[in-house]
């Protein structure tokens, strides 16, 4: 079974994006929706270091 699994090919389903491409894709996404609901703007602080 493991041979098996080796073989399979490299799936991707964030299209070769990074953490940090991920992660801004996210706080951008929730911004834009927040003011589209609220008609206020809003940006999300920096809660840890990572960020």
């Amino acid at each position: 079974m493991i041979a098996e699994i080796s073989n399979l090919p490299e799936v991707s389903f964030i299209d070769s994006m990074t953490l940090d491409d991920v992660q801004a894709l996210l706080v951008r996404s929730y911004e834009e929706k927040y003011e589209q609901i609220t008609k206020e703007k809003v940006s999300l602080k920096r809660a840890i270091r990572s960020r």
